[in-house]
């Protein structure tokens, strides 16, 4: 889920949430919702929280840890911190706007009152559903994938299927950067070769040689947690449709078996 969703979201949106800082980084993903009064909490973190609090530890912490808290804070990869001003805290200090500035970081200002655990509760609850449909949802894609390769499809198949069901366009080019197949999403035509680095990409492999990369190229507000899962999915399909089309010939292996034996510093059989 957005940041900006999460933002609008009823039990928050109470609150009169006023983002101070980061605004260009509301398309972040929500993980999850935490509230702490503790400054040493990113390390306690995992990334991708949202965190509450009513920032009477700011209140009375120096300009320094002020800045050391958010810092931390976006090292650790959080998605923002919406801060509660009242009487303890009037505004959020400007040490910590400055440093959340300069990191592009958002930092929300929450100008009334609301019950964080009630809040984190009611959101959780949301993105865990939001978890269980993406996992149903990557559920039929792998069915559709396995059905296609039963079959005796093709790269083109699946990357169809893989389009049809992410709504995004795709493409799958060799080592040399040439197209093998494209698929195009609702959002425009077929992505040309020179798009390969625009995109998510995901290296496939053939026993363990490298033979190809699969490219999606999201629209704006697309949900890149499901692509994500999608195109490891669709990773596993095109390996095996490789495998028939394009197997890695005796050169490739020995070439391969050469890289793994240098990275572990054995020598060869």
């Amino acid at each position: 889920m957005f940041l900006s969703r999460v933002l609008a979201h009823p039990g928050l949106a109470v609150a009169r949430p006023r983002v101070l800082t980061g605004s260009d980084a509301l398309e972040r993903t929500v993980r999850w919702v935490h509230s702490s009064e503790i400054l040493e909490i990113a390390h306690l973190l995992r990334g991708g929280e949202l965190l509450l609090t009513g920032g009477t530890m700011l209140a009375g912490a120096t300009e320094e840890a002020q800045r050391s808290y958010v810092r931390r804070l976006a090292a650790r990869e959080v998605a923002g911190v919406a801060i509660e001003t009242g009487a303890e805290l009037p505004a959020v200090p400007g040490a910590i706007l400055a440093e959340a500035g300069a990191a592009g970081f958002p930092v929300i200002e929450l100008r009334r009152v609301v019950p964080f655990v009630e809040v984190a509760e009611a959101i959780n609850g949301l993105l865990v559903n939001d978890s269980v449909a993406r996992l149903r949802s990557v559920g039929v894609l792998s069915h559709d994938l396995s059905g296609i390769l039963a079959e005796g499809g093709g790269v083109q198949e699946i990357l169809d299927a893989l389009v049809r069901h992410v709504s995004a366009a795709a493409s799958v080019f060799d080592t040399a950067g040439r197209l093998i197949a494209a698929g195009t999403g609702p959002s425009g035509p077929e992505p040309e070769p020179a798009d390969r680095a625009g995109g998510m990409g995901a290296r496939i492999t053939i026993r363990g040689v490298p033979a190809a990369t699969l490219v999606l190229h999201p629209g704006p507000g697309a949900d890149t947690e499901m692509l994500e899962l999608a195109q490891e999915r669709a990773v596993e399909a095109l390996r095996l449709a490789l495998l028939r089309t394009r197997p890695p010939n005796s050169r490739d292996l020995a070439t391969s078996e050469l890289v793994r034996v240098a990275a572990a510093g054995a020598p060869p059989q």
